[in-house]
């Protein structure tokens, strides 16, 4: 028996988390599809939603572990704390992403399908006072052709690092996790703002510009731009911290059984 991983113990864990959690997603991915009809042309509306339920149903993954009579249960489950882990990955992130696209899909066709049958009713149209031209379905449009590289590994890099700290949030925190998750957060960016703005303060930075994580930061400190290895060293940080933070919370996980 393999003591690690086993692929055909994963799988049947995967399996008892929809059948035991079946009606609640049925329910959130159809709520999900009439969010998507309404908000589909709004791509600020649509990372927010999807970011949102992303943080939500990571935090609350492992609440199982944390309730006095359901933790017994599931650290008897016939699979080792690294299956129960890649799991939790697999559902958090692939699972979670491939079904946000395909909702994305379906209310986008429908939301199109229904404002131009709604639209096309001659009684409104009368009533309103207007023509309507049909509206054609276009997925991603706010995406332009040909972007770089580091226009799209930028947000995946900061999905990443959310869904790890809120994943470890939800393993270390008893109850609330999101929550409590959100406001360590806010807690350790409060800090880490002080110290910026001290550090400011002592070394004249005159300037910080810089887009999203993952990607390119222009730094000035005093007229000087940064050195480019400084801030190759800062963007491994960041793609280091998502596995750190994984380990971490696998270490955390592993000890919530003893």
């Amino acid at each position: 028996m393999n003591a690690i991983f086993d692929f055909k113990r994963a799988g049947l864990l995967i399996q008892r988390y929809f059948i035991e959690r079946y009606p609640k997603e049925l329910i959130f991915w159809i709520i999900s599809i009439i969010v998507m009809m309404f908000i589909r042309n709004i791509p600020v509306s649509l990372w927010l939603f999807a970011i949102f339920a992303c943080i939500f149903r990571t935090g609350f993954f492992f609440r199982e572990i944390h309730s006095p009579t359901n933790r017994i249960n599931y650290f008897m489950i016939p699979a080792t704390q690294i299956e129960k882990f890649v799991v939790s990955l697999l559902y958090t992130i692939v699972y979670f992403w491939i079904a946000v696209f395909v909702v994305y899909v379906i209310g986008n066709i429908l939301g199109t399908w229904v404002n131009n049958l709604l639209a096309n009713i001659g009684l409104i149209a009368n009533i309103l006072g207007f023509h309507h031209s049909d509206l054609s379905w276009v997925l991603f449009s706010s995406f332009p052709n040909g972007a770089p590289a580091c226009t799209i590994l930028a947000p995946v890099v900061a999905i990443l690092i959310m869904q790890s700290i809120f994943l470890l949030g939800g393993i270390y925190f008893k109850n609330a996790q999101p929550y409590l998750t959100f406001l360590a957060l806010v807690v350790i960016g409060l800090f880490i703002a002080l110290i910026s703005v001290l550090e400011a303060k002592y070394f004249l930075a005159d300037g910080l510009r810089g887009n999203a994580v993952g990607s390119s930061f222009n730094i000035q400190i005093n007229g000087t731009e940064v050195p480019e290895p400084v801030k190759i060293i800062s963007q491994i940080f960041f793609y280091l911290l998502i596995p750190f933070l994984w380990l971490v919370s696998y270490i955390r996980l592993t000890e919530k059984e003893v």
